[in-house]
């Protein structure tokens, strides 16, 4: 909410990038983009930078510096989740795009779990790397 006292060098909605600080009082939430199923999922930053996945077979995850539109700077969070079946795989389609801050992580294959990846992209080497991962996590 901007009030009469409210001073504002410059506020964008959108993608023109502000020189502004910007302070939140109260909560803040990101919508979370949520698919299920599908053997290959493409992530798709645009809907939202929290990505859930429910893994119900062994999945190919798509992400890249294309049709992920990822913004430089842009920090992005993945859940996967395995169904009530688990032992569902997952494989990267560009395994080069994404930098393991501990070398890899290991995607919880436990029915009924899910796996974190917190990640930073950095668009002058067309790369992610995540920062933070947490696994196996119960009731999901």
């Amino acid at each position: 909410t901007v009030t009469a006292s409210s001073t504002i060098a410059s506020l964008w909605v959108g993608l023109a990038a502000t020189t502004s600080k910007l302070a939140v009082l109260g909560s803040f939430a990101t919508p979370i983009a949520s698919t299920t199923g599908a053997t290959t999922q493409t992530i798709d930053w645009t809907a939202g930078s929290i990505q859930r996945i429910i893994l119900q077979a062994n999945t190919i995850i798509v992400m890249n510096s294309t049709s992920s539109n990822p913004q430089d700077g842009g920090r992005y969070v993945i859940k996967l989740i395995q169904d009530s079946t688990g032992s569902r795989t997952v494989l990267w389609s560009t395994p080069e795009a994404i930098r393991w801050w501990r070398g890899t992580t290991t995607v919880s294959a436990t029915a009924n779990t899910c796996t974190w990846l917190g990640m930073i992209y950095e668009s002058r080497r067309s790369f992610y790397t995540v920062v933070a991962s947490s696994t196996p996590v119960t009731g999901c």
